[in-house]
């Protein structure tokens, strides 16, 4: 490949040391290896292969505090019929201002409505490009405004 996801991730998330980062639908676990010596990593997925991966329906509720985290990340994993609670659920999860990271296949249906879910659900938009096969989309969690 031209542009490894995976690799991409790793880089992202070796340059962001010290932050809490949970890898949802994270396969064989490759991100948590990668970056478990430098920050706290939670990894999920449908299998769980080892102990350091807990099995779960992501889009189900996984087992983190709300607000616990600093970046979500999808590499490859918005397979799921339930895709939309995937991303609402990392919403939950996320710290005030965190971050959520996607690589997606570009031939993949739902590439139209990723952004405009993310929108609704309150994420702004940093980075949405084409990387070859892929879409790369970064946004920031905003929070919804507290009346007084």
């Amino acid at each position: 490949w031209q542009v490894d996801p995976l690799i991409e991730v790793i880089k992202f998330c070796k340059d962001r040391k010290g932050y809490i980062f949970a890898d949802f639908g994270c396969g064989t676990g490759d991100l948590g290896k990668a970056i478990s010596k430098d920050s706290k990593i939670y990894s999920f997925d449908h299998i769980a292969i080892n102990s350091s991966i807990k099995e779960c329906d992501i889009g189900a509720g996984v087992d983190l505090d709300n607000a616990s985290i600093d970046f979500a990340i999808f590499s490859l994993s918005l397979m799921g019929t339930n895709w939309k609670d995937y991303l609402k659920e990392a919403k939950r999860c996320l710290k005030p201002t965190g971050q959520i990271v996607i690589w997606n296949p570009l031939d993949q249906s739902i590439n139209d409505e990723i952004s405009n879910v993310l929108e609704d659900i309150g994420f702004q938009k940093i980075v949405d490009e084409q990387r070859w096969k892929w879409r790369h989309l970064w946004y920031i969690n905003i929070p919804k405004e507290t009346k007084n």
